[in-house]
């Protein structure tokens, strides 16, 4: 009788692994009759595609500057906004050319103990423009005035729309071709696009240190105009989403 108890063990053992098999192939085959994307999963492939381009920078931005210092705060902070009111009505000839003023600030000088010696003060002017012989051109006029803090280059939104139009279309060309690569290397017959993202990637303004910045007052208004030149910008476009191999 002892030696039975094993074999009864065994059988039982035997009987209930046949049994979870069975009811895990039932509950497996209702979940494929309830949800058909649960027993396709394995045909979605997710995919991405990218087109990028090096574009010329179109766009300079030249900030200039003025600083005063003094002993007399509110002294200060005149002497700054009439440097900006006459360097401002100096542009208004421009059309081709963005003019704004930029940051301004009146802050206490300190010395060696802590004391407040004295003041000092800083305005700047911005230009913005496509033309970039104009905007050396009256970055020179207004020496008198300011000086060259620094230059930056960038693309206009113009010319971002422009190429982004462009590269979503080969990136859109090249999700499709993917997918219809793997759709034949998986022996299947279509696909159906499930999911799409886009996104662009947009290039920082890119500075340009300007030796104008170092130079004295009267060295930059010995120099007749400005000489500048921009880089390249490299945008990029990816697509990227999941596709349903049929």
């Amino acid at each position: 009788m002892q030696k039975s108890i094993p074999m009864l063990q065994k059988w039982f053992v035997g009987f209930l692994t046949i049994w979870l098999s069975v009811a895990c192939t039932s509950q497996s085959t209702q979940t494929c009759g309830k949800s058909t994307d649960a027993c396709t999963a394995s045909g979605v492939l997710s995919l991405s595609a990218s087109a990028s381009v090096e574009v010329p920078q179109d766009t300079v931005q030249i900030t200039l500057f003025s600083e005063v210092q003094g002993s007399n705060p509110g002294d200060i902070a005149r002497q700054l906004n009439q440097k900006t009111s006459q360097a401002l009505s100096q542009t208004k000839v421009q059309q081709t050319i963005q003019v704004r003023t930029g940051r301004f600030s009146v802050y206490p000088v300190n010395d060696k103990s802590g004391h407040i010696s004295g003041w000092r003060g800083r305005t700047e002017l911005l230009l913005q423009a496509t033309d970039f012989e104009a905007a050396a051109r009256l970055a020179s006029q207004l020496g008198d005035l300011m000086q060259i803090s620094e230059v930056h280059y960038s693309l206009s939104d113009a010319m971002q729309r422009q190429v982004e139009t462009e590269l979503l279309q080969q990136a859109i060309s090249a999700f499709k071709q993917k997918a219809d690569v793997s759709r034949r290397a998986f022996g299947y017959r279509h696909y159906k696009i499930r999911e799409i993202q886009i996104e662009g990637r947009t290039p920082k303004l890119q500075p340009y240190i300007n030796v104008m910045a170092a130079m004295s007052v009267s060295d930059f208004k010995n120099r007749s105009e400005v000489s500048l030149s921009g880089g390249v910008s490299t945008v990029s476009l990816t697509i990227s989403g999941n596709v349903q191999l049929q």
